[in-house]
């Protein structure tokens, strides 16, 4: 295929497109030179933009997993019972009152 069938099958930009070939350690498939045309073959390239899809969903999932275990967190921190600062066992003024009337 030519560069505008792949620009379009890709719905990338020209420049796009020329950035990832620069950058080997993206994957994009290199282009083959037949006399004086560049072409891409089709598979490599219809591969290639399958596995940055399947890799970008996972990467949403796993977004989406960790924002739910972070709100689980701080729901269970917030359901978290905090100690008094009146520490246990201390009377009452209330109960001590209560017992200086029925004397």
């Amino acid at each position: 295929m030519k560069l505008p069938e792949v620009l379009q099958r890709g719905k990338v930009s020209r420049s796009a497109l020329l950035r990832w070939l620069d950058q080997p350690e993206i994957g994009f498939p290199q282009p083959v030179k037949i006399g004086r045309g560049i072409f891409w073959i089709d598979t490599q390239v219809d591969a290639w933009f399958s596995r940055q899809a399947e890799s970008s969903a996972a990467a949403t999932a796993a977004a989406q997993a960790q924002a739910l275990a972070q709100a689980a967190t701080a729901a269970a921190r917030a359901q978290e019972v905090t100690p008094s600062r009146r520490g246990p066992g201390r009377p009452r003024k209330v109960a001590a009152a209560a017992q200086g009337g029925a004397a």
